[in-house]
């Protein structure tokens, strides 16, 4: 049998965000952080061979390997024999709805600051991502950017191309 409805869930309905919202769903706020259904659909479709490259375009030639061992520079020497592989990977990815063990996992090491490396605060962690991962991830992120604007708070400054993080020290 179904479970009754949680008290939440008597109290607003649960036939849409709008009446979950009630009337705050009129708000202008809310109403110009809505994305469209063509913004939805550019968002939801699978990653393109193009978006593949143009993200391999965009990544830094000296960052450091990821898990993998492979570097930026080597990816992009030999992209003509990654990208159709790459490329299938995402589609399979997008069909199953998520990604391989290898891509979810990164390495966590410590890098040395300035100052004394017996001491624990001299040292800083970073992850270590599968170098493919990252040439997946910057695409959605590209993909992102044309919606960011509009999706995050008013109050949320990073990953934001209108506002700065000066702003957060004025208010």
């Amino acid at each position: 049998p179904p479970l009754p409805p949680t008290n939440l869930q008597t109290q607003v309905g649960t036939d849409s965000i709008e009446s979950f919202l009630g009337d705050v769903a009129t708000h202008p706020e809310v109403q110009n952080s809505k994305i469209s259904e063509e913004e939805k659909e550019f968002l939801d479709r699978p990653l393109s061979i193009n978006e593949l490259d143009l993200s391999v375009k965009k990544a830094k030639i000296n960052s450091a390997p990821g898990t993998d061992g492979i570097s930026n520079r080597f990816i992009k020497e030999f992209w003509e024999f990654f990208r159709v592989p790459l490329y299938n990977y995402t589609q399979k990815c997008y069909t199953r709805g998520e990604l391989t063990s290898n891509f979810r996992n990164a390495k966590i090491r410590l890098i040395p600051k300035k100052g004394d490396t017996g001491q624990l605060k001299n040292w800083r962690p970073i992850s270590l991502l599968n170098g493919f991962y990252k040439i997946i991830s910057r695409a959605i992120a590209e993909r992102l950017k044309t919606v960011i604007d509009k999706i995050t708070h008013v109050g949320q400054k990073g990953y934001n191309s209108k506002k700065q993080c000066q702003e957060v020290l004025i208010t």
